[in-house]
C-alpha cells in the first residue's frame, strides 16, 4: 500500500486506533485492478465500530455481495495512492452519472446532426472537437463518416466505464434498467455501422449481380477483417471486426440479397439464399398461414377451401421467387463462363431452394395437401436460368 504523507497528516490523528487498524487492513487487501478491497476475515464487518467510523467519515463504502463484503476505497487515486481527499465516486454518484449519460444520449439520438448541435457538444466536450479535427486531418477514402451521435456515445460510455465501471461490475443489479438503454444504444451504433458498409457494398463485395439481380459474391471472413475501412470502423467504434462481418452478412440476407460462394477460380459453387424471397407483405403473410390461423378465424366450408387455394398460390409464388433468385445467379455465372458441370451445379442450387422452402411442407404449415408447394426440379432451374440469360443475364 502507498499512503501519501498528506493522507497520514490528515487522517492518522483524526481516526481512533480501531478505525485506523481497520483501514490499514482494508488497504492491504485493496485490488487496484478491481478498485475494491475484499474485507479480510479478521476485520469486523459493518457491525465493527472502526468500520462504521470509516463509513461515516467517507473513507470507504461497503458493497454487500453474497455473504461477503467488498469495499470501495474512496480515497485511493488511479495510481493506487491513498490521498487525503476523496478520489473515487460513491455508488450513488455512479448511478446518477449513468442516468444522466443515458438521458443525454437518448435525447441526442432524436436530433439531427446540425452544425449548431455539433458546436454545442464541442463546447461541452472539447475532446470531441479534437477528435473531429483529427478525423478531418487524416480522412481517407476508407475512413467512415463522422457522426456526432455515434462519437459522443463512444466517448461518454468509455468515460463512464473508466470512472464508474468498477461499481457497475460490483452492483450490476442497480444499473439493470439504465443498462438496457446502453445496450440499445450500442446496438444502434452497430446498426449504423452496418448501414454505412451496406452503402459501400460494391467495395466490400466487388462482384455482384446486375441491376435487378439481388446477389453478391461472398467474401471470406479473414479477407473482410483485413479491409482498411473495416479496421478503421472497428478501431473507432470499438467493435470486433468479426462481429461486424456477421452482422453485415445478416443484414444483406435480411435485405433480400443472396450470398454466392465460388472456388479459388471464381467458379460458382453454392448460394446462400436471403431470409425472405422479396414478395409483397400480403403474399408472404398468406404463404405463411397455418391451419390454426384459419381455425382461430373460424373459416370453414367453402370459405376455407378458397382460403386454402389462396395459401397454395402464395406458397407457389414463394418457391418461384427463390427459384428466380437462384436462376439469376446461375444465368450470371454461365454468362461469364464460370459454371463447371451445369447439371451438378443446378442440383446443388435446387437443393438449396428446396431446403429454404421445406418448412412450408411441414405439418404445422400443412393447411391442405393442395397447399403444399411441390419441390423444385433441376430441369426447372436450368430452364429459368436460360430464360434469364436470354433476357439479360449476360450483363452480369
Amino acid at each position: 500500500m502507498h499512503l501519501s504523507p498528506a493522507f497520514l497528516d490528515r487522517w492518522v490523528h483524526a481516526l481512533d486506533e480501531g478505525a485506523l487498524r481497520t483501514y490499514l487492513a482494508l488497504a492491504a487487501a485493496y485490488d487496484p485492478g478491481l478498485k475494491v478491497a475484499q474485507v479480510p476475515e479478521a476485520v469486523p464487518r459493518t457491525s465493527g465500530v472502526g468500520f462504521r467510523r470509516l463509513i461515516r467519515d467517507g473513507l470507504v463504502e461497503p458493497i454487500p455481495r453474497g455473504g461477503a463484503t467488498r469495499t470501495l476505497m474512496l480515497h485511493v487515486d488511479g495510481a493506487g495512492v491513498h490521498r487525503p481527499e476523496r478520489c473515487q465516486p460513491t455508488v450513488a454518484e455512479a448511478l446518477d452519472a449513468h442516468r444522466r449519460m443515458v438521458e443525454e444520449l437518448c435525447s441526442l439520438s432524436n436530433q439531427d446532426d446540425t452544425p449548431n448541435l455539433r458546436e454545442r457538444c464541442f463546447r461541452r466536450y472539447p475532446e470531441l472537437r479534437e477528435e473531429y479535427a483529427f478525423h478531418l486531418a487524416r480522412r481517407r477514402p476508407e475512413t467512415p463518416p463522422w457522426r456526432l451521435w455515434m462519437e459522443l456515445s463512444m466517448y461518454l460510455v468509455g468515460r463512464f466505464e473508466e470512472r464508474h465501471g468498477h461499481i457497475k461490475r460490483e452492483r450490476p443489479e442497480l444499473f439493470k434498467e439504465s443498462s438496457a438503454e446502453v445496450v440499445r444504444i450500442h446496438l444502434e451504433v452497430v446498426e449504423r455501422v452496418v448501414q454505412d458498409l451496406l452503402a459501400r457494398r460494391e467495395e466490400v463485395f466487388p462482384r455482384h449481380g446486375a441491376p435487378g439481380e439481388p446477389w453478391v459474391e461472398d467474401i471470406a471472413e479473414e479477407d473482410f477483417v483485413g479491409l482498411d475501412f473495416v479496421q478503421e470502423v472497428s478501431r473507432r467504434y470499438r467493435l470486433g471486426p468479426e462481429q461486424i462481418y456477421l452482422d453485415l452478412r445478416e443484414a444483406l440476407l435480411n435485405s433480400g440479397t443472396a450470398l454466392v460462394r465460388v472456388d479459388a477460380r471464381g467458379v460458382l459453387r453454392d448460394v446462400e439464399l436471403p431470409t425472405a424471397p422479396g414478395l409483397d407483405r400480403r403474399t408472404e403473410r398468406t404463404a405463411l398461414t397455418r391451419p390454426k390461423d384459419l381455425d382461430r378465424r373460424g373459416i370453414q366450408g367453402t370459405h376455407r377451401r378458397r382460403a386454402v387455394a389462396r395459401v397454395g398460390r402464395a406458397r407457389r409464388d414463394y418457391v418461384r421467387a427463390y427459384l428466380g433468385i437462384a436462376a439469376g445467379v446461375l444465368a450470371s455465372f454461365r454468362g461469364r463462363r464460370k459454371v463447371e458441370g451445369l447439371a451438378a451445379t443446378a442440383e446443388r442450387l435446387v437443393r438449396t431452394v428446396n431446403d429454404a422452402t421445406e418448412f412450408l411442407r411441414e405439418d404445422r404449415f400443412g393447411v391442405d395437401l393442395d397447399a403444399a408447394p411441390p419441390r423444385v426440379e433441376a430441369a426447372e432451374l436450368v430452364a429459368a436460368a436460360r430464360k434469364a440469360h436470354r433476357s439479360g443475364g449476360r450483363r452480369a
